[in-house]
């Protein structure tokens, strides 16, 4: 056979392969670019599904997580105790009922040894208390009870800051500017010694009250005290 038949035989053979070869790729590339569209579709189709579907709300964390009442046999107290389980009950919040038991120093010392019988009696009227105020708030929402001996505006303090109370609310008898000035109150101590508000109430306020409809004009008085205007 002569060389040069040979090399266009051999040159022949070549373009042909090659020819194949091109055609087998192009025909990969097809069905590679059939996959990704099919893929899209898939992804299209399932991406509105979800946006159809409807979206379940995501719970809003309570503004006061936990509510903390002081618990007393006061009429304050009872109002306190009102006001903590609706706020409790309509934000969806924990609820801690806290009583302190509170026995002050005796002034004789003969009596040290009456003081000392005197103090399991009221721990046990304190956790009385607690159960039975417990008891009547069941299914408000989830009650927590604590009970401390001490002075009460240390421990109430103290038992809010432990438990990370987020609002304190108690009972105050109001008793004016000039006495609490000279005396102090519960609230005022825990107020000093906290971060979280602290709610004070001192009347029933499910009570309906009229409140005058005047259209004076407003003097320093009406927010000022007497001699500081």
């Amino acid at each position: 056979m002569r060389t040069d038949t040979l090399l266009k035989a051999v040159q022949s053979y070549l373009s042909a392969e090659k020819n194949v070869a091109t055609n087998r790729l192009r025909e990969a590339e097809r069905e590679s670019l059939k996959q990704h569209v099919e893929d899209a579709c898939k992804r299209l189709e399932a991406d509105a599904v979800t946006a159809a579907a409807p979206v379940e709300a995501t719970p809003a964390k309570p503004l006061f997580r936990r509510i903390m009442v002081a618990v007393d046999n006061s009429l304050q107290a009872g109002f306190a105790i009102n006001v903590a389980a609706e706020l409790a009950k309509s934000l969806h919040s924990e609820l801690c009922l806290v009583h302190i038991a509170h026995i002050p120093p005796p002034t004789n010392p003969d009596l040290a040894y009456e003081q000392f019988e005197l103090e399991p009696m009221c721990l046990e009227a304190g956790q009385k208390l607690l159960d039975q105020t417990a008891d009547r708030l069941s299914g408000v929402a989830p009650i927590e009870k604590v009970l401390r001996q001490g002075d009460p505006a240390t421990e109430i303090a103290d038992v809010a800051n432990r438990l990370g109370a987020d609002l304190i609310v108690m009972g105050t008898h109001g008793r004016g500017r000039f006495t609490a000035a000279v005396v102090g109150s519960v609230a005022q101590g825990v107020m000093r010694h906290v971060t979280c508000p602290v709610l004070c109430v001192a009347h029933d306020p499910a009570e309906l009250r009229t409140v005058p409809n005047t259209t004076r004009e407003k003097t320093a008085d009406d927010y000022f005290p007497a001699g500081i205007a």
